[in-house]
């Protein structure tokens, strides 16, 4: 349950995170769409007063020229630059903002505007050769700067939008970049939790979760194919632990006093994982009573074990018959043997085993501990108390 919640609270951090993620790449596009659509308006009226002074400077040659009329000229050059006036003041805000001040452009056409108005004074004054020297001269040369000056702060404007969207273009690429990173860190919790609730499954009772034939061809009396050489030293050590183990089971008075007697024999058998399976009410099932590396409630939580489940566990009950499961590279051996008392068989001793003895020298010995603990446990899972036997089962 504990696991389930947690992650239901990851998925739900991973969306909210995922969400935002969403928003802030919406609103940056949007941003980028509109500063694109900005830096290309403000190009293009800067590229249209520069344009329109080249436009105007050829109509002040046309103000000097022989056999033009000086009047039509004269009105529409001054309304021209009241235009031109009116656009670059326009142009200057933006292009301050995008740091290509237009400080410099505004002194020069100033002159310009100078000039000009000079230049059309001295042609209505019947002067056109003071107005042509005045216009091939200064006022020529500063037309010229303007549009120069004006064509740097188009290509300035044009870097600082470039830089921007640039900027929006790389925060993208994080946002997604981290989004991938989190649905990839969310994917390896979630992996790592699934195979560590695997190896829990396994560690929970390694008996149960293998397939009967498993455990057919290695039944009692049968050696596993990988025996280890004999080594007198640790069975008399084994011996010597499964009198200690009997010893102490004659003693049991409580059910409180079950448990360390199931972690003594789970060091006789050299078991990792010791558990006693108790059929329930309806005989039609095994629950877990007494578990050795794993909580009890936790494997509980598991569900009930089916008696007609093809299992090395079920299989042991149904037939009241041992046996031991061969080691392979995904599962290690184990073992399952029944609890067999005059009522029958009451339930099933499994064992994930990590110690490689012999199956004749094994089963014998787990035989015996399922023995004292057939005759410590209830006949089901139902009752509360461990029954106390009057005579305790010789080793």
């Amino acid at each position: 349950m504990h696991r389930r919640a947690s992650k239901a609270l990851l998925l739900l951090v991973v969306l909210v995170v995922s969400a935002g993620a969403v928003w802030r790449a919406t609103v940056n596009e949007q941003r980028r769409g509109q500063e694109r659509r900005a830096a290309q308006l403000l190009d293009g009226q800067t590229a249209e007063l520069i344009f329109a002074l080249s436009e105007f400077r050829s109509g002040l040659y046309a103000l000097v020229a022989p056999q033009q009329s000086a009047a039509f000229w004269t009105d529409h050059l001054s309304a021209q630059l009241d235009v031109l006036d009116g656009e670059l003041a326009a142009l200057e805000p933006p292009a301050a903002d995008n740091f290509a001040p237009l400080t410099e452009a505004r002194a020069t056409f100033d002159r310009v505007r100078a000039d000009v108005r000079q230049i059309i004074s001295l042609v209505a004054s019947g002067e056109p050769t003071a107005a042509s020297r005045r216009l091939f001269g200064p006022t020529r040369e500063d037309i010229q700067r303007l549009m120069l000056q004006l064509s740097d702060a188009r290509q300035s404007m044009a870097r600082a939008a470039s830089s921007r969207e640039g900027g929006m273009a790389h925060e993208q690429s994080l946002i997604a970049g981290g989004l991938i990173c989190v649905w990839l860190t969310a994917l390896l919790v979630l992996v790592m939790a699934g195979t560590g609730a695997a190896a829990v499954s396994a560690d929970v009772a390694p008996a149960e979760d293998r397939d009967a034939s498993a455990g057919a061809g290695a039944s009692a009396g049968e050696a596993a194919p990988s025996a280890p050489p004999h080594n007198p030293a640790r069975e008399q050590q084994q011996i010597e632990g499964l009198a200690a183990f009997c010893d102490e089971a004659a003693h049991v008075r409580s059910a409180s006093e079950l448990q360390p007697l199931l972690a003594r024999a789970a060091g006789v058998l050299s078991a990792r994982v010791l558990v006693v399976w108790l059929r329930d009410a309806s005989a039609s099932a095994l629950v877990p009573a007494l578990a050795h590396g794993y909580e009890v409630e936790q494997l509980a939580r598991r569900g009930p074990l089916a008696i007609d489940a093809q299992t090395m566990t079920s299989t042991a009950f149904r037939t009241s018959t041992a046996s031991v499961s061969t080691s392979t590279a995904a599962q290690p051996r184990a073992l399952a043997v029944p609890l067999i008392t005059i009522e029958g068989t009451t339930g099933v001793l499994a064992a994930e085993l990590t110690d490689g003895a012999s199956t004749e020298r094994l089963l014998p010995i787990a035989r015996i501990i399922a023995t004292q603990f057939a005759a410590l446990c209830p006949s089901s899972a139902t009752d509360t108390a461990p029954q106390t036997p009057t005579e305790t089962p010789a080793p």
